[in-house]
């Protein structure tokens, strides 16, 4: 978060000395005894030498007596015009010290010489702060200018965590600035470290210690979910799912875990195949299958497939065996109206929000979970999904968005 700072005009600038270089006396009469500077010596500022504003002094000036010297006597031309009184303020020039010259002078927070706003050391002279909008290398993660919770950067000049994404024993996080770190059992890899270690059980392992998920250079996240023991997350650029995958569900063609070993992650890990110019809109991780939402409101599906969860009319599992996947993958049909609007996979069951706010879900139905007065699963044979597929009747109002528990829906 961007920390504020004031801006302050440093001291010993051009408003205390000669604007321009150039030899004292010229316009003002003799220069008196040295007057200190950071140059040599100076064309008056705005009136005579010694003038109030101006004078040899400030940063022109005879080279004298240290930072500031002391004032020299007007010349003939200098007592009045701009100034005032002849040397007084001359001989104060640079008293003050300039920022930016290495030295820390009364009045500066820091002097480091440079002109660096990201080192600790603002060009104002002005010591860092949480809230000045320089981010402070090394102490900062961000610095927006304002010390507000809700806006991406905390008032600690933290990143905000902006989406939670919880699987069944491991729960990732991502941060304001589309950084991931996940926590909880690490077993097959659902926490994308490398490793199959947990994290988060054990004192040390969170706060700094926690890992940022690799998931590839470039990319940018726009949605994360969970499931069972795996994770996908959408990017600009498509999906990529890690973790578990005995049944397929990562969409990589194999069983093989991604993110239990070295290497696995960041430009390593795979983006789903979803066919030729199809784009991903959403992903839903289940507990051991995914959805994506893809092109005009409609639907594709991979992984466990036992009770039709994936809605394409048989139990065939999606995604654990090569070419099953982009154009192979068939689209989940839910009906010539249906527009799908948002999406959750619950154990072995799914249901959509289509069209105008209508419900259809499909997959196993124990406890009379898919809402449809049975307990007859749907979309493990054919003609019953599409336009066979029932809406729930819920009444009014419309739905809105669905949510699916292990054997119930919301």
């Amino acid at each position: 978060m961007a920390c504020g700072r004031s801006e302050v005009l440093p001291l010993g600038a051009t408003e205390f000395g000669s604007e321009s270089g150039g030899h004292a006396g010229t316009h003002g009469g003799t220069a008196g005894a040295g007057t200190g500077g950071r140059g040599g010596a100076g064309n008056v500022g705005k009136g005579g030498t010694g003038a109030g504003r101006g004078g040899s002094a400030g940063r022109g000036g005879s080279a004298g007596a240290g930072r500031g010297g002391t004032g020299g006597n007007a010349g003939s031309f200098a007592g009045s015009g701009f100034g005032g009184s002849a040397g007084s303020n001359a001989g104060m020039a640079g008293a003050g010290g300039v920022c930016g010259d290495g030295v820390v002078d009364p009045g500066e927070g820091c002097d480091d010489g440079n002109l660096d706003d990201h080192d600790g050391c603002l060009t104002t002279c002005d010591a860092a702060s949480c809230g000045d909008g320089f981010v402070w290398n090394g102490n900062e993660d961000c610095d927006d200018g304002n010390v507000h919770y809700g806006d991406g950067c905390s008032p600690s000049c933290r990143f905000e965590v902006d989406a939670v994404a919880a699987g069944a024993d491991s729960t990732c996080a991502r941060s304001s600035h589309f950084g991931v770190k996940c926590w909880g059992r690490g077993s097959s890899g659902a926490l994308g470290h490398g490793a199959s270690d947990d994290r988060g059980d054990q004192p040390g392992e969170m706060g700094d210690a926690l890992p940022l998920l690799s998931y590839g250079a470039s990319l940018k996240l726009l949605g994360l979910s969970g499931g069972a023991s795996h994770f996908c997350a959408l990017f600009d650029l498509g999906v990529k799912c890690w973790g578990y995958n005995g049944d397929g569900e990562l969409g990589l063609g194999d069983i093989a875990n991604r993110g239990d070993q070295p290497g696995e992650m960041g430009d390593a890990l795979p983006r789903v195949d979803l066919g030729l110019s199809v784009a991903a809109y959403g992903v839903v991780a289940g507990y051991n299958s995914t959805c994506a939402r893809v092109g005009k409101g409609r639907l594709k599906c991979w992984g466990a497939n036992l009770a039709g969860q994936l809605g394409l009319g048989d139990t065939e599992y999606r995604g654990d065996e090569p070419s099953e996947m982009g154009d192979n993958l068939p689209y989940v049909d839910l009906g010539t109206t249906a527009d799908i609007t948002n999406l959750s996979i619950g154990q072995d069951h799914a249901c959509a929000v289509v069209g105008s706010g209508q419900i259809k879900c499909w997959g196993g139905n124990e406890y009379g979970k898919l809402g449809l007065g049975d307990t007859l699963a749907r979309g493990d044979d054919p003609d019953e999904m599409g336009d066979n597929l029932p809406v729930v009747a819920l009444g009014a109002p419309a739905a809105g968005v669905i949510a699916l528990g292990w054997d119930h829906s919301c």
